[in-house]
């Protein structure tokens, strides 16, 4: 999670270190905290590979908030993955 105090550029990457995995960014406004905006996320039954490698992005923020990276095992309850992210101001 990365938190915006104001208007700004947040670049993010993303990384899952082995297998696959389904991925979410959004970011939370701090003034509207139920209305998240997605930023990207894997549609369903495509999944970030570790093969890919890293997928990063840029945001926008328009006011303070919240961006954030969730990761989503969908493919194999016991099989573990390392996933990396990391955001900051561009």
């Amino acid at each position: 999670m990365f938190a915006a105090t104001g208007p700004c550029s947040i670049a993010w990457d993303l990384r899952v270190c082995s297998r696959e995995v389904a991925y979410e960014v959004t970011f939370v406004p701090a003034d509207a905290p139920d209305t998240p905006t997605v930023v990207q996320a894997s549609e369903k039954g495509q999944y970030l590979k570790a093969e890919d490698g890293i997928i990063s992005g840029t945001f926008e923020s328009k006011s303070a908030g919240s961006l954030k990276c969730s990761f989503s095992n969908e493919c194999a309850w016991f099989k573990a993955r390392l996933c990396c992210c990391r955001a900051g101001l561009v």
